[in-house]
């Protein structure tokens, strides 16, 4: 009996192991296996000659394509894990086409547009047609045209009785407005001293909004200021501008790690005007050092042409950007910004 109970108490230790070892490694490969991308895009702009355009090399697809006048393409594509996943996204001729495969087989997204326009059909297919709906409409007007003619008398009632209405109304709006015969006179001289007071109290009522309204600004400008005041005194403590730049220098490796590996582009262009060219030339020129020589500048002085193309490809460690953020959590000047970032603006807004 003991014997049957250890072996069981075995397997389920072995099979809890396992568990815990796939576990393990899926979470290793998540955080250490590159997410990686790549795409491209070009466009091919206005140019002087007819039937001329850019020919260019997308980064995705890795062919070389002949764009026409005005026309532009773009592709994308996002693998992981030896392309078990991967996820593409490709702009053509006005339309976008996307997929997301798992181990280059089942297409997710396809199959999902396959299923909507059955359900679409069956939906159709239930709802009746607009012609079954007038048929009925059709017979009582052939009714009507075969049969005896509608009375019209109603109508005319009614249209004479809608005028009737609307003269009473008139009327009565009219002898509201006018004065009585007997007291015109008087009323007159008796209404004078009353819009006066009105006005009065009108001009007092205004005066008085303008002083609340003085008064909420004032308030207003105050909190402000306290509020600056507070936020000035927080961040020029030392460990909150250590923490800011600690955080700043973070985002600064966080971006060079998100940024392309590979980066080429070209751009030809020309205004037509050899002047107008040079100069926007001499202006691409000073951005040289940012791009290090990634980008291929080709001037054309004769003719006014646009078109160019760039290439990008790179990878994401998910690990990288956890270490970052645990890096960041465990230092002290961080985490005392973090609790009393609250104790400072919570007490302004409140």
């Amino acid at each position: 009996m003991i014997a049957v109970l250890l072996t069981v108490l075995k397997i389920l230790g072995i099979v809890l192991l396992v568990i815990l070892g796939l576990v393990v490694l899926l979470l290793l490969l998540l955080l250490y296996v590159p997410i990686r991308y790549k795409g491209g895009a070009a466009f091919g702009g206005k140019s002087e000659n007819e039937g001329t355009g850019a020919k260019v090399r997308l980064s995705a697809a890795g062919n070389t394509v002949d764009l026409n006048e005005g026309s532009a393409q773009a592709e994308a594509a996002v693998t992981w894990l030896l392309r078990i996943v991967s996820f593409k996204m490709a702009y053509r001729d006005g339309k976008t086409e996307t997929s997301l495969k798992l181990f280059g087989l089942f297409d997710l997204l396809k199959d999902r547009g396959e299923k909507s326009p059955r359900k679409k059909k069956e939906i159709s297919s239930e709802v009746p047609s607009s012609e079954e709906k007038t048929k009925p409409g059709a017979e009582t007007v052939s009714e009507g045209k075969h049969g005896a003619a509608p009375e019209t008398v109603p109508e005319e009632r009614n249209a004479s009785s809608d005028k009737d209405a609307s003269a009473n109304e008139t009327e009565a709006e009219e002898k509201k407005g006018a004065p009585e015969n007997g007291d015109a006179p008087g009323s007159e001289k008796d209404a004078l001293p009353d819009r006066i007071l009105a006005w009065i109290d009108s001009l007092v009522d205004r005066i008085t909004s303008i002083h609340d309204r003085i008064d909420d600004a004032v308030t207003k400008a105050e909190e402000k200021a306290g509020s600056a005041g507070r936020t000035y005194r927080f961040l020029t403590e030392d460990p909150v501008r250590t923490a800011i730049t600690q955080i700043w220098t973070a985002v600064k490796k966080l971006l060079v790690h998100l940024f392309p590996r590979k980066l080429r582009g070209s751009l030809h262009f020309g205004t037509g005007e050899p002047a107008d060219t040079g100069m926007i030339l001499g202006a691409l020129s000073v951005l040289a050092p940012l791009h290090r020589g990634a980008f291929e500048v080709e001037p054309d002085f004769e003719r006014k042409t646009l078109d160019g193309s760039v290439r990008f490809k790179g990878r994401i460690f998910i690990g990288y950007i956890v270490h970052l953020a645990v890096v960041l959590i465990l230092k002290k000047e961080v985490r005392y910004l973090l609790k009393h970032y609250k104790e400072y603006f919570g007490s302004s807004e409140s």
